[in-house]
């Protein structure tokens, strides 16, 4: 038997889990998975907390139906009539700063008067037409990412707490090519986010007055979408669902290669 050992527990081990398990099912193969989780409990940066009659979330509060492979898992675990999308007030988003509630600058004028960005912090931020284009073909992090095209600031009150709400992830270590491959993209296309913005919508009202069909620019199309309890179903769910080995509280120290020899010989019998 075939042993397949995944680190972690979040939602990308235990996806991962699943998907060798239905796998191996599909194909008749004889393994099994050992899935190695160094906290006490699954589901990583997913964490729904349910207090005072409140229901609250640790990490991400949901994912975008546009997602189809989320979808897919949620059918494949049958968890699927738990989906629960959000309404229109879902997409009034707040930002938690300097112990205020900042609603999220939406245009413009509301950009302006928002005081969630510091007067030097909107200024840098509108520089970011004069910085330019990164030419180097390597991959930098999102944070990098940020507090060179937009500034420390931003970083700090904008693109962090969008990260965390979208991905529980740290900007210091998130690769802006695998996690945000259409950011890089605006920026080698049209040479800045605010470039490429004011382009985009001019394209988008052309298109608009010549009738035809377009989706929104400004970002990831889709629906907030969660579950009646919480974003933690779908990992209870997951790991639920798994048939192999689910070790909590082990952390792994290190991975060693270990090479095996196989010695063959022959023997010959005199002609």
């Amino acid at each position: 038997m075939t042993r397949i050992a995944i680190i972690g527990a979040g939602i990308s081990g235990l996806a991962a889990a699943s998907a060798i398990e239905d796998h191996a099912r599909q194909s008749g193969l004889d393994l099994s998975t050992l899935v190695i989780e160094k906290q006490e409990r699954v589901g990583g940066k997913i964490w729904s907390i349910k207090e005072d009659g409140y229901l609250c979330e640790w990490g991400p509060n949901g994912f975008l139906d546009s997602k189809p492979m989320t979808l897919d898992l949620c059918r494949h675990l049958q968890i699927e009539e738990r989906l629960l999308r959000s309404d229109d007030n879902a997409r009034k988003r707040y930002i938690y700063a300097d112990k205020t509630l900042h609603r999220l600058p939406e245009n413009g004028p509301s950009f302006l008067s928002s005081k969630l960005i510091s007067w030097p912090g909107k200024l840098r931020l509108a520089g970011e037409v004069l910085v330019p284009k990164r030419t180097d073909s390597g991959d930098e992090t999102l944070a990098e990412f940020g507090r060179r095209r937009l500034g420390k600031e931003a970083l700090d009150r904008l693109i962090s707490p969008m990260v965390s709400g979208i991905f529980a992830g740290n900007p210091e270590t998130m690769s802006l090519k695998s996690c945000f491959p259409r950011i890089y993209e605006l920026e080698q296309e049209y040479g800045g986010l605010l470039k490429a913005m004011v382009r985009l919508a001019r394209k988008k009202r052309a298109e608009v007055k010549a009738g035809k069909a377009v989706a929104s620019a400004a970002g990831p199309g889709g629906v907030l979408t969660s579950f009646v309890g919480g974003i933690q179903e779908l990992t209870d769910a997951a790991s639920s669902s798994l048939k192999g080995e689910l070790m909590n509280g082990q952390q792994v120290e290190r991975i060693e290669k270990i090479r095996r020899i196989r010695v063959a010989s022959r023997c010959w019998s005199p002609d």
